[in-house]
């Protein structure tokens, strides 16, 4: 168990790192959003296009993987939008985002280095590019399409739908990925040259993803930090990886190892713009004080995680 921690110090001793520059003022957080769109758009992209532009790369696209992620993340995020419904009293849009978060995982700045340790680098990145289209092409646009429609902001649940699709087909991390896989088709490699760039920028996404997860919960808020808030980080932590463990256990076809990094990728933290999406319902107490604590907590949670995980495969 020590060996694994000491594995995952590094990821945490980065989170710290980029939350004391940000909460000293060392980095002002005003340069978070420069930062984190050169990381979003520049290094993420190149990562994803990396990974999946290898020849015959597409063949190996798992849609079974896709649906049994995603049927896991909505088997979470049902259950914990009615207990934000039927217990803590919150009005549907608010409890279906705040379910969101229970089963949808900050996949791109924290799953990818953590699935790395058990993984390796190049399986992590493989699974990484489905995961991203059961997450930002199924459960996130299916769920913030509901929230909308529910509380009545965007008119018809289809016209919402198909309002956040369009926002996600635009985005960086979504366009490397249709672009690799459509290089993989053509059996084509990059120069060496340009690989290594590529290889050097894929290098610096680790990094300057887990400084940005510190920088940004140093600029979150605890306020209303409760009973609420415990049941989304539980949820979040617990739940989500093993409804992912579950799902995927029972499909066939699946290797164990693709299992396990479904579960490794489900277990940490919700995604960066969570609070930004809660906000839209009057949330953004309680998803700023769950994204901190389960942040904090995931220092045992995934420690515990990686454990089962390199010790079964």
């Amino acid at each position: 168990m020590l060996d694994v921690f000491l594995l995952a110090v590094p990821l945490y001793l980065l989170i710290a790192g980029g939350f004391a520059a940000v909460r000293s003022g060392y980095l002002p957080p005003e340069n978070l959003g420069g930062v984190g769109q050169f990381a979003l758009k520049v290094c993420l992209p190149v990562l994803i296009f990396a990974a999946v532009s290898k020849p015959g790369e597409l063949r190996l696209l798992n849609w079974s993987f896709v649906a049994g992620y995603s049927a896991a993340s909505f088997l979470v995020i049902g259950t914990m939008t009615q207990v934000m419904r039927r217990i803590y009293g919150h009005p549907p849009g608010r409890s279906i985002i705040l379910g969101l978060g229970c089963g949808s995982s900050n996949s791109a700045f924290f799953g990818l280095p953590v699935a790395a340790i058990a993984l390796g680098p190049d399986q992590a990145a493989t699974i990484f590019a489905w995961i991203l289209l059961a997450e930002n092409m199924v459960v996130i646009p299916f769920c913030v399409s509901l929230a909308e429609s529910a509380d009545q902001r965007e008119g018809s649940f289809l016209a919402s739908l198909r309002g956040v699709l369009a926002g996600m087909a635009r985005s960086p991390l979504m366009i490397a990925l249709v672009a690799g896989l459509a290089v993989s088709v053509t059996g084509l490699e990059p120069p060496a040259p340009i690989a290594r760039t590529m290889a050097m920028i894929v290098s610096a996404a680790p990094v300057l993803s887990l400084m940005l997860v510190g920088g940004f919960i140093a600029h979150e808020s605890v306020r209303g930090a409760g009973v609420p808030v415990a049941a989304i980080t539980f949820a979040k932590l617990l739940l989500h990886p093993l409804a992912a463990y579950l799902v995927l256990s029972a499909l066939p076809g699946l290797d164990h190892a693709t299992v396990i990094g479904g579960m490794l990728y489900a277990g940490v933290p919700m995604f960066t713009i969570y609070t930004l999406f809660a906000a839209r319902h009057g949330g953004e107490t309680l998803a700023s004080a769950a994204q901190v604590m389960a942040t904090a907590a995931s220092l045992v949670t995934i420690n515990f995680l990686l454990f089962l995980a390199i010790s079964s495969l």
